[in-house]
């Protein structure tokens, strides 16, 4: 048993969220603490061209939902947890600005690992969720 367990952009991914936090649950001391960070991917926005680089991040989301994911799941979290069963549920939202260079540059790199990956970016396209010419654009935006 475990007193405090953390997901950090983990159930964005995983198809079953609920067999997820019941296992997770499982593992809980009574009143073990369960401390999620999860994506709204379709809130995020990144400069200096927020259209561009707003849509990549769109097209993230759906990556993540075509892939039995779940892109937007930062706003589904606390009814998961209830769901489940968790008895005290408490949501935070936070809005980061990352400007310093550290903080550009892990950005960048962010985005380019996850948005930019050459293995995902033709499966992107086979499956419609963007085009040749938007990736370009958005290297572009990103290196702007």
């Amino acid at each position: 048993f475990f007193d405090v367990a953390h997901c950090h952009t983990v159930m964005n991914h995983v198809p079953d969220t609920q067999k997820l936090l019941t296992e997770i649950k499982r593992v809980l001391k009574p009143g073990g603490i369960l401390g999620s960070r999860e994506l709204i991917s379709s809130s995020v926005v990144m400069g200096p061209d927020f259209k561009l680089l707003g849509d990549a991040w769109k097209m993230f989301g759906k990556r993540l939902d075509a892939n039995d994911g779940h892109g937007d799941m930062g706003s589904e979290i606390k009814s998961a947890f209830a769901e489940v069963g968790f008895s005290i549920v408490r949501a935070t939202a936070l809005f980061e600005s990352l400007s310093s260079d550290d903080d550009r540059k892990f950005m960048y790199d962010m985005f380019e690992d996850i948005i930019l990956e050459p293995e995902t970016i033709q499966s992107d396209i086979d499956r419609g969720l963007a085009t040749s010419d938007q990736f370009v654009e958005w290297r572009s935006a990103l290196d702007a």
